[in-house]
């Protein structure tokens, strides 16, 4: 796989996911309460096939918890 296409796949599902949460979890920090819920998906851990750089974009945002 290319690696502009591997890096890609990272920009969506690794980084604009930790954007996206930082922004809110400012919000909540204002507020002074709320919860954040991570939900992924099971390609962090077993893959198929050609799934390599999708569950490691999985497998890597598991990490944050």
């Amino acid at each position: 796989m290319p690696t502009d296409r591997f890096r890609a796949i990272f920009e969506v599902n690794v980084f604009a996911t930790l954007e996206s949460v930082q922004f809110t979890a400012r919000k909540l920090v204002k507020k002074g309460k709320g919860e954040i819920v991570f939900l992924s998906s099971m390609a962090g851990i077993i893959t198929t096939l050609y799934g390599g750089p999708y569950a490691a974009t999985k497998h890597a945002s598991r990490e944050w918890h």
